[in-house]
């Protein structure tokens, strides 16, 4: 799969490219997607948390990038509306795990660390991957279905 790839250059390059102004604005959507957590609205989570990553893809600044990434936070928020609902401990969870991620993510993008922002950011990709997997891949059908 390539989204994890291309969440990763994107972060790579907002921690290289961030503005000051820009950085603010992320601050403040992050605060709005910890409001959101904390109302338990998950439309309100998914918007947050799309407007977080189409801020970091104007922060890194890269026009061939740029239209697969934004396809990629469209399927996204799509996908996440099966999943960020906080029906129980694990996906509340999950929700309070993605916003200490996107806390450290502005951190890495503050001091410029590339490094660090990639390993969020695939850390990221692993709090939802088990749920992009359920939704697109189904089980298989028995052998006994098919003949």
């Amino acid at each position: 799969m390539t989204a994890p790839l291309v969440y990763a250059s994107i972060g790579r390059l907002a921690a290289e490219n961030a503005k000051a102004n820009q950085i603010e604005v992320m601050k403040t959507t992050n605060e709005n997607f910890n409001q959101s957590i904390k109302n338990n609205d998950p439309l309100e989570v998914i918007y947050w948390n799309v407007q977080f990553h189409i801020i970091m893809g104007e922060m890194a600044d890269n026009a061939y990038l740029k239209p697969s990434y934004d396809r990629l936070l469209i399927d996204h928020a799509r996908i996440s509306q099966t999943f960020y609902r906080p029906r129980d401990p694990d996906i509340q969870q999950r929700m309070e795990d993605a916003s200490g991620h996107h806390q450290g993510m502005i951190v890495a993008i503050e001091s410029g660390d590339s490094k660090v922002m990639v390993e969020l950011i695939l850390a990221l990709w692993e709090l939802s991957k088990d749920r992009f997997d359920n939704y697109v891949r189904s089980d298989p059908l028995p052998i006994e279905s098919i003949a």
